[in-house]
């Protein structure tokens, strides 16, 4: 089970801008385990004085506040050094829940322990203390830090007894083991009335999450079970449950319409998530909007089509696509400029049969919407001009389209002569076969000399957290990352020459940081299929689940990521696997969902194909030194570079077995041969910038490369002398194939 962060309390800090800094004034500078890249671009921040003054004064809950503040990082930036310091001292005062805390920090720790100041033995006097946090740590550490059975029984036996002191999250816990344990049906059924309780009575959100997991997947499906569990969810104040349940009401025709019911769902989700409101004012304003649209009044055509439009990604069942384009064409050409640049984007994909009325209808539509100085329109009616689509051929004019868009910004417009290869929405994506090879190592081809590391790394990418704080005169500066990955002892391939590579790509501006090309660079993945890729889980957790953080797309067909090259494409959704654990890195497999119909090409284009899955089940797959497989990715090559690459880089490696992976770590039970474990003769590893990128094996009789494994995790990029690992593909191959069908409409 996925290890809990304790959050004991509720965060609260206000930090003072960097101008306002003066270094001069510190004593001394205390770095992190980690060098910065530059530690003048970190803004400095300070300590609220006031609490800080009377931690000192020997006040453990001004330090455990504190302490927690800067552990959590909510609403300061995250400086595990400060945090370590202040729980420390509002544990020795006395304060469990700071030794809860200090627990906590073990993730990412910046100091060894002692022997007498472990993670389970702070859990365990906090515990013996009387605090909760103290406890559930402890029952975590005991379920998921040993495979032992009579850990499991004490990890079970604790959360028990947590939950009958109080604690929400250990009678969820306990209901969750008990399940997984493997119980019997009377007490599967007695844990699962737990969940319902939870969420019925606590309004306990994951109790609520689990609820509907639990009615979802059990076979055969109940229906009332579901609508159950979402409206419960919904009550307690999860938006998306009240979501779900609008449009199964929506979707079943088996009774009378409910649009009372299905409004006051909608209006709950509008209270509890505002980007949910323009469904709700949609559903409410409907019958009055249409009856006035079906008496001429196009306005109100307009709105209609732009609220179907707004509904699209919340609630699909509420919302048809069709009829939101044929809507706002109408508008858009009864002179209702507003609607224009939507009409345009509606029609692109797919555009009409060209010579048609409708074809002229989508080029007259077009023309508007770049009359309002929208570059992506005029650079789909340029292309249509350009290769004839919908009108009769006008290069000239193309290229003054071109020119406008470029000069406004829109850079895929700025090579007017680049081919628009790879972007049609309609074209299926080709398999890689066996004409795609493995990369021969350097001096055995054309590509660039071989790269050698100096020596461990420490320097971390311009995305981690970042923190420079002043406190009680030192500053203290704190860079971390997770298991970003970079390829070590890698050479340049030629471009193309893997075409399922994916690259997951960052706004230009980040938690209000400006990022440098170099640091857009976010992970690796692969395409497995049109509109799919396939990445780590700790990936996903930048970018956002139901709610997508804007400005992250995916990039395909790219070499050079620095370059204006490749297409790219919006995301609509990530999924991490559900057993994953950012603590130890298990199941650490997501996918990402992009719009292939929404393209944008960024300038000349790299071949693209899909890649497929390792077909073979455990067992089949010969899994030791001799098998030699390759990594792929865009991370650092040198040790103290500070920056991804500006080409796509191979690794060689060879497998460890089996044992030994296991070994190394310690997975069992449900995660037994979930990872597998890698590095090369020479020190080839995968590391900072290539997490998500495939492990490839090119040996298969058919000679076809596939994806075994996908990159994870690792001790400072294998430097240290231990291999990395990588998950496994053939463990999670039916999940992977079960959320494709689940979200297949997207």
């Amino acid at each position: 089970m996925q290890a809990m962060k304790i959050r004991a309390i509720a965060l609260i800090g206000i930090f003072a801008l960097a101008m306002q800094a003066d270094p001069a004034v510190a004593r001394k500078v205390i770095r992190g385990p980690t060098t910065p890249v530059s530690a003048a671009e970190i803004p400095l921040t300070f300590i609220d004085t006031e609490l800080d003054a009377r931690c000192r004064a020997g006040a453990a809950d001004a330090c455990l506040e504190l302490g927690q503040t800067y552990l959590e990082g909510e609403e300061v930036f995250r400086n595990l050094l400060v945090a370590r310091i202040l729980l420390r001292e509002a544990c020795a005062l006395g304060s469990a829940d700071g030794c809860a805390g200090l627990a906590a920090t073990d993730e990412g720790s910046p100091e060894p322990w002692s022997e007498a100041e472990t993670p389970e033995q702070l859990f365990r006097r906090a515990c013996d203390t009387g605090s909760l946090a103290g406890c559930a740590g402890l029952a975590n550490a005991l379920y998921g830090g040993s495979d032992d059975a009579n850990d499991r029984a004490a990890a079970l036996s604790l959360a028990r007894e947590t939950c009958a002191r109080g604690s929400d999250a250990m009678c969820l816990a306990h209901a969750r083991w008990t399940i997984a344990e493997g119980a019997g049906d009377g007490e599967v059924a007695e844990s699962t009335a737990r969940i319902v309780d939870l969420c019925a009575t606590r309004n306990y959100i994951d109790a609520c999450s689990e609820a509907i997991a639990i009615a979802t997947f059990r076979e055969p499906v109940d229906e009332a079970e579901v609508s159950s569990a979402n409206r419960m969810a919904c009550r307690a104040g999860l938006a998306r449950a009240c979501l779900d349940e609008a449009e199964r009401l929506v979707d079943d025709r088996n009774r009378p319409e409910d649009r009372a019911g299905v409004l006051s769902l909608l209006e709950r989700a509008c209270a509890l998530e505002a980007n949910h409101c323009a469904t709700a004012d949609f559903y409410r304003e409907e019958p009055a909007l249409r009856a006035e649209c079906s008496r001429g009044d196009m306005v109100a055509c307009g709105r209609v089509g732009a609220m179907i439009h707004g509904s699209v990604a919340f609630a699909p069942a509420l919302a048809d696509y069709g009829e939101a384009t044929g809507l706002l064409r109408q508008a858009c050409l009864a002179g209702v400029q507003e609607h224009c640049s939507l009409a345009a984007l509606h029609l692109r994909h797919p555009a009409p049969a060209p010579g048609t009325q409708s074809g002229l209808d989508a080029i007259r539509v077009f023309e508007l919407a770049c009359d309002e100085a929208r570059p992506e329109t005029c650079r789909f009616l340029a292309r249509a001009l350009l290769d004839g689509d919908l009108i009769e051929p006008d290069p000239m004019r193309a290229a003054a389209l071109f020119a406008g868009a470029c000069a406004a910004g829109d850079l895929p417009s700025c090579d007017d002569a680049s081919p628009f290869a790879g972007i049609e929405p309609e074209v299926e994506l080709a398999d890689a076969d066996h004409a795609f090879i493995a990369p021969l190592e350097p001096g055995e081809d054309t590509g660039r000399p071989l790269r050698r590391s100096e020596g461990p790394r420490s320097a971390l990418l311009f995305d981690c957290e970042r923190s420079r704080l002043m406190f009680r005169g030192t500053i203290y500066v704190d860079m971390r990352c997770g298991a970003r990955a970079r390829g070590l002892m890698s050479y340049e391939l030629r471009p193309g020459q893997a075409p399922w590579q994916a690259l997951l790509w960052r706004p230009p501006v980040v938690g209000g940081q400006r990022a440098s090309l170099a640091g857009r660079v976010l992970c690796g993945g692969s395409v497995i299929a049109r509109g799919w890729i396939l990445t780590a889980a700790h990936c996903l957790a930048e970018i956002g689940s139901s709610r997508i953080t804007p400005g992250y797309k995916v990039r395909l067909g790219v070499h050079n990521p620095r370059a204006s090259e490749g297409v790219s494409y919006p995301i609509i959704r990530t999924i991490s696997h559900p057993g994953f654990n950012p603590r130890n890195y298990a199941f650490d497999i997501g996918l990402v969902r992009y719009d292939h119909r929404q393209p944008s090409q960024e300038g000349p284009v790299n071949a693209i194909r899909t890649i497929a899955l390792d077909p073979l089940p455990i067992g089949e797959r010969r899994v030791d030194p001799s098998v030699t497989v390759y990594g792929y990715g865009w991370g650092w090559t040198e040790a103290n570079n500070s920056s991804t690459t500006d080409n796509l880089r191979g690794f060689k490696m060879q497998l460890t077995s089996e044992a030994e992976c296991t070994r190394i770590t310690n997975f069992q039970n449900d995660r037994l041969n979930s990872s597998l474990c890698a590095g090369g003769a020479n020190g080839a590893q995968a590391c900072l910038g290539d997490s998500g990128g495939p492990l490839i094996y090119y040996g298969d009789e058919d000679r076809v490369p596939r994806v075994i494994g996908v990159i994870s995790a690792g001790k400072k990029c294998g430097t240290l002398g231990e291999v990395s690992r990588y998950t496994r593909v053939a463990k999670v191959r039916a999940w992977i194939a079960e959320q494709m069908r689940r979200y297949a409409a997207d």
